[in-house]
């Protein structure tokens, strides 16, 4: 048996992500493969296209064979915190080989390189991000430019999406001194704000198709089984889901909140409550709101995940909290099939952390694995508010909901 890691989101499951899930499997020689995927809200701070119990299914449809959920403390978070969670939580399986993800560079060595030095941050490096972010940069920016004087060879390697994200999970799988073995795979076609419809389309030009209505311009992009889950969610009234559907909602969070209280939120820093406050009371519509408040420091995507914190209440003491205490902490069974009914046989025999597959009551779980479930029931009870039908807006789902099995 040779056990896959992927980190995944599949906002939606699409022909790209089947590319990737089928070359990983090539590539490492897989036999099973087990799936980390963010709940329903995502790391770029947006809420998921359609729920995690349809995006799970979808994986399961395509060659996954156990899916297991990020926790929304870590999934709704910068790149670096992001991987932490999800690598942290495929190397406390026990069970998983490798892992591979896609990136924009597809040379292991070079990403492997700008990996160690990040994980490891020498004194003149620190100081040279700190020289950048003094000039005003964002965070992301001024830690490109400090790699790019460390050392040669890394040029741009922090300038993609992807890239980023290759670097910080190699960074965790370093300082975790993991055996996970990591590949890469180059991504094709399509780039990740790409917003043009094609066979491999990026999940930002499908999001696009559908928030004009365009459900049956994106057929051809995802396979079938998968086309079929998200019309039927469609169908139900479950999605799609966009940050637009939370507008009056995060108006109300912001203006009731005092700076005090968006002080402590997640990401929010520097002054930041102060300029939230003031825009927020100077628009009601939330695409002009992220416009006034970014700026070159703060980039659009950190603005709305702390718009996604704010929403949630997840402060800072929550995620150090969770930090000091070695982060996740639980493996959440979204779906499996049979042969991921095998890899939980072998991980509640060499994990650690408690294997949850039906939530119930969380009061009766010990902190503080009672805050992160609690913060995840709470992710679920607003997400559910972006849907068009008003029966399935009920509260309670994460507690009673069970794994979806094929």
């Amino acid at each position: 048996m040779h056990v896959l890691g992927l980190i995944v989101e599949y906002n939606p499951f699409h022909n790209g992500h089947l590319y990737h899930l089928t070359m990983s499997k090539k590539l490492t020689g897989a036999t099973h493969v087990v799936a980390v995927m963010s709940g329903n809200f995502i790391q770029r701070g947006e809420p998921a296209l359609v729920d995690k119990w349809a995006r799970c299914k979808m994986a399961l449809f395509s060659g996954v064979d156990l899916v297991i959920e990020l926790p929304a403390v870590y999934a709704v978070q910068s790149a670096e915190i992001f991987a932490y969670g999800a690598i942290k939580l495929l190397n406390e399986t026990r069970i998983v080989d490798s892992i591979c993800f896609g990136s924009e560079s597809g040379d292991i060595q070079a990403l492997k390189k700008a990996a160690e030095i990040l994980a490891y941050e020498n004194p003149s490096f620190k100081d040279s991000v700190k020289k950048h972010l003094k000039r005003g940069v964002s965070f992301p920016v001024a830690r490109q430019l400090a790699l790019q004087e460390s050392v040669d060879g890394v040029h741009q390697i922090l300038s993609t999406p992807n890239n980023i994200l290759a670097v910080e999970y190699l960074k965790n799988l370093i300082r975790l001194n993991s055996n996970v073995k990591p590949y890469t795979i180059k991504r094709i076609s399509s780039g990740y704000h790409d917003v043009e419809i094609s066979h491999i389309s990026s999940a930002t030009a499908i999001r696009n198709a559908l928030k004009k209505g365009h459900v049956d311009h994106v057929k051809g992009t995802m396979p079938d089984t998968c086309y079929s889950v998200l019309v039927e969610q469609f169908r139900k009234g479950k999605g799609p889901v966009f940050m637009e559907n939370f507008e009056a909602l995060i108006f109300f969070v912001l203006r009731r909140s005092s700076e005090k209280a968006l002080r402590a939120i997640q990401d929010v820093s520097e002054g930041l409550e102060n300029r939230l406050l003031k825009c927020s009371r100077e628009t009601g519509e939330l695409s002009a709101l992220i416009n006034q408040i970014k700026t070159k420091r703060y980039t659009m995507t950190r603005i709305n995940r702390i718009l996604i914190h704010a929403l949630l209440g997840m402060e800072k003491r929550q995620l150090n909290t969770f930090n000091d205490n070695g982060g996740p902490q639980y493996i959440r069974v979204l779906g499996f099939n049979e042969k991921g009914r095998e890899l939980l046989k072998l991980i509640k025999k060499n994990s650690p952390l408690p294997i949850i597959s039906n939530i119930g009551d969380i009061s009766k779980y010990p902190e503080p694995t009672r805050s992160m479930l609690e913060i995840e029931a709470k992710a679920t009870d607003l997400y559910v508010l972006g849907f068009k039908n008003p029966e399935e807006k009920r509260a309670g789902r994460d507690q009673t909901a069970s794994p979806i099995i094929i």
